[in-house]
């Protein structure tokens, strides 16, 4: 998969790497190998990790779709806290 980087205007190849924080937060991103920038893309922790693999087998889509929103606003701000 390739990007444009928002900083330097670079197009790139993306590789997308794992950090391990803390606490067992695992932050996944990638880097613009030009400028070096980084794009964390997600981060989760294991409760988020444990929500992911109950998730899997519900079919019931009401249900799952309430389930991923909470996993969802979760990642949100455990990403808004590891990139402070």
């Amino acid at each position: 998969m390739q990007g444009t980087c928002d900083h330097c205007g670079k197009v790139f190849n993306v590789k997308m790497k794992t950090k391990h924080h803390p606490k067992k937060v695992i932050e996944t991103y990638f880097k613009c190998p030009h400028c070096k920038h980084n794009y964390t893309c997600f981060a989760t922790n294991p409760d988020i990790r444990k929500m992911q693999e109950d998730i899997k087998p519900i079919k019931n889509n009401i249900f799952r779709s309430a389930m991923q929103r909470e996993i969802n606003e979760k990642m949100k701000i455990l990403k808004g806290e590891i990139m402070k």
